[in-house]
């Protein structure tokens, strides 16, 4: 395999998965970077993340067989509390449960995806989130809603260039936008990026730390000035 593929921070990862070359494995919730990984050095491979169109999946090596993956609910009787993203994960990670062992986490619903190793320990031990009672509930056969979870929002973008597409989706300046990815804070599909010049394509999903998370839709038309209209999605 050519190494150049990979940055320092995916090496490890694919030097795990070398290592397992030519036995069946299931994986545990891989992230998009990941799974693109994955793909490269296992073509074969199978992804499911526990219903159509999830983000975070499981992979099997080399077999096909059940994911083994539990949809978990969570509820509270707490009318003035609400929960987000945060709120869930930071909750489960308290109870020392490593972050691969979870995957999606759908909102309002409050639903989770989980390892079906560890989602007894978190039925047992769950019982409080931002300090309001909770209870944890298994959920068979859930249908999941699978329509967009974002806002959309139309900007005008002067380039695709990836220093330039935060400074307009964040309204901060092209040098307070270098100065955000020079700090290693920047993600495209998962994948760590330094680089401001990096071309960001539509359907990529741009992550930046403490500022959220918005992905590339669509083109929507052209400015006068031959710029570009386009449709993009906040988590």
């Amino acid at each position: 395999m050519d190494k150049v593929h990979f940055n320092k921070e995916e090496q490890t990862f694919a030097k795990k998965l070398e290592v397992k070359q030519d036995r069946p494995f299931l994986t545990k919730f891989l992230d998009l970077n990941e799974q693109r990984i994955t793909k490269i050095i296992h073509p074969k491979a199978s992804f499911f993340g526990g219903y159509d169109n999830a983000e975070m999946k499981r992979a099997w090596i080399n077999h096909l067989g059940n994911y083994d993956i539990i949809c978990l609910h969570i509820k509270t009787n707490d009318t003035f509390s609400s929960f987000g993203h945060r709120d869930i994960l930071g909750a489960l990670l308290n109870l020392n449960i490593q972050r691969e062992e979870i995957g999606d986490i759908l909102l309002p619903e409050s639903i989770v995806f989980v390892t079906e190793e560890i989602h007894e320990t978190i039925m047992r031990s769950l019982a409080k989130i931002k300090h309001s009672p909770i209870e944890v509930s298994v959920v068979k056969d859930a249908k999941i809603d699978n329509s967009p979870r974002y806002r959309t929002m139309k900007v005008l973008l002067k380039s695709f260039r990836l220093d330039n597409v935060i400074s307009t989706v964040y309204n901060v300046s092209r040098n307070k936008s270098k100065q955000i990815i020079g700090k290693k804070t920047v993600r495209i599909n998962h994948r760590l990026e330094i680089n401001p010049d990096k071309s960001v394509n539509y359907g990529d999903i741009i992550s930046v730390k403490g500022r959220g998370r918005f992905i590339l839709l669509s083109k929507i038309g052209d400015s006068k000035a031959g710029n570009e209209f386009v449709s993009i999605g906040i988590y």
